[in-house]
């Protein structure tokens, strides 16, 4: 269904058309009126279900597919252009009629993610377990550190400050005392 046509007739403007299911209807009006809008099955009086007011106004008609719609406008009808909201209960939406589309996540809402990311570098792809978690599997190595020694690198704690030279000391003294420091730090080896 793309456009429906109205008819004058006795009451107004009207139209009449066999329901495909959940439909937005675009309605423009040569001026401001009122829509009267029914539903019944074919042979039967139409039964109200709403009446609004337009002039350019989009309006959701949710009347189960093969009902007939009639749509009775107080004005003339300039253009009507009507979209049917597919039912995507199969594909995973809302079902019962109402269809559903699930946002994309971003960092200010929730929403629906797609696994499948290819694992570059230090990017790691999301996974989902059998009950539907989603996980991230890091590969590292654990490590074990030594510490270090004049042959190989390692861990080393930091030395005792070692106060300045004040011009008082001569400097074979205080250099001793920064080299006693950084072995008690192991920062360098014992002689």
């Amino acid at each position: 269904m793309d456009e429906i046509s109205f008819k004058k007739g006795a009451e107004g403007y009207v139209a009449e058309y066999t329901s495909e299911g959940r439909t937005m209807v675009q309605i423009q009006g040569v001026k401001s009126g009122r829509l009267s809008i029914s539903q019944f099955i074919d042979t039967m009086e139409p039964v109200a279900m709403d009446t609004v007011n337009f002039t350019n106004s989009v309006i959701e008609i949710n009347v189960p597919a093969g009902m007939k719609v009639r749509l009775l406008s107080d004005v003339e009808v300039k253009k009507v252009k009507a979209l049917v909201i597919k039912d995507t209960a199969a594909a995973g939406g809302g079902g019962g009629g109402e269809s559903y589309v699930l946002p994309k996540a971003s960092d200010s809402a929730l929403g629906g993610i797609q696994t499948g990311f290819s694992e570059s570098g230090k990017n790691y792809a999301v996974r989902v377990d059998g009950a539907g978690k989603a996980y991230v599997t890091v590969n590292w190595t654990d490590t074990t550190y030594t510490n270090a020694t004049t042959a190989k690198p390692g861990i080393v704690k930091q030395g005792a400050h070692v106060t300045d030279a004040t011009g008082s000391e001569d400097a074979h003294t205080v250099l001793n005392k920064l080299i006693d420091e950084l072995e008690k730090a192991g920062v360098l080896a014992s002689a």
